[in-house]
């Protein structure tokens, strides 16, 4: 049966190091000769995750920003857009909480206190066109998502800032005193763009496998019966999957389940 394999990136697929091993590469491109759908879903920028998509030479959608963004083959987007009105509100009502933020569309960052650093943290890669944040600037632009990193002291300040609205936060993880989370829409997450992506190749959820490893995975694992997490995933996501790789990402856990269990 004709397989969709949705892998996430950081902590998955990439060694530690963000690079794919030759094992795994031929491993998917094996999957692709039995008919099999490779599709990339992350976290990720556009611009972080496009290279991987490249070398992996995929005709596949490839989802982005935790699915807010899904690229088709022949370039064109789906988007899931924060509507101006609510970037606004998250800028002016946040933005004494935020110590870096990054107001996300395709190509172009528009940011609060940049930071490089973080950049390359939260989005895979650095962008070639930003700026710091501006009202003007933000209306031109379909923000995707807001990754942000406050302070711990105000967590519950901030947690408590989207009750009841259309937008809602996502945690994923913590460092030296800041916790870092991305702002989206509600309802959009990978699992839904991956819903659809199977409605394109008219596929069904019992044709969908998924690999992941982190916070913003819980969804897309919990969408299928096949949902498998990384033998480094956290406690919290192996308790949603189905079942578990018997090898980490630095030592091809995707490629080695995948020869063992469909190739």
């Amino acid at each position: 049966m004709q397989k969709l394999i949705g892998i996430d990136l950081d902590g998955t697929l990439l060694c530690d190091n963000k690079t794919i091993t030759d094992f795994t590469k031929q491993t998917l491109s094996e999957a692709t000769k039995y008919n099999h759908l490779v599709v990339l879903a992350t976290g990720r920028s556009f611009n972080g995750s496009k290279p991987y998509y490249d070398q992996l030479k995929l005709k596949t959608p490839l989802i982005t920003f935790n699915g807010a963004l899904i690229t088709l083959p022949d370039g064109t987007d789906i988007k899931q857009v924060i509507p101006k009105k609510l970037v606004n509100s998250i800028y002016n009502d946040l933005n004494e909480l935020f110590v870096t933020a990054f107001f996300n569309s395709k190509e172009k960052i528009i940011s609060v206190n940049h930071n490089k650093d973080l950049e390359l943290l939260f989005n895979g890669a650095i962008s070639k066109d930003t700026s710091e944040f501006d009202i003007i600037t933000a209306h031109n632009h379909d923000i995707l998502n807001v990754v942000v990193s406050i302070e711990e002291k105000d967590q519950m300040t901030f947690e408590n800032y989207f009750k009841d609205l259309p937008v809602t936060h996502r945690y994923w993880g913590s460092h030296e005193g800041l916790r870092f989370y991305d702002i989206h829409l509600v309802g959009v997450s990978k699992a839904t763009a991956l819903k659809d992506v199977l409605g394109l190749y008219n596929l069904n959820k019992d044709q969908l496998i998924t690999f992941g490893d982190g916070p913003n995975d819980f969804e897309m694992l919990g969408l299928t019966k096949d949902g498998i997490a990384m033998f480094n995933a956290s406690n919290e996501l192996k308790t949603v999957a189905q079942y578990q790789t018997d090898f980490d990402n630095n030592s091809d856990g995707v490629a080695k389940y995948l020869v063992k269990y469909y190739l």
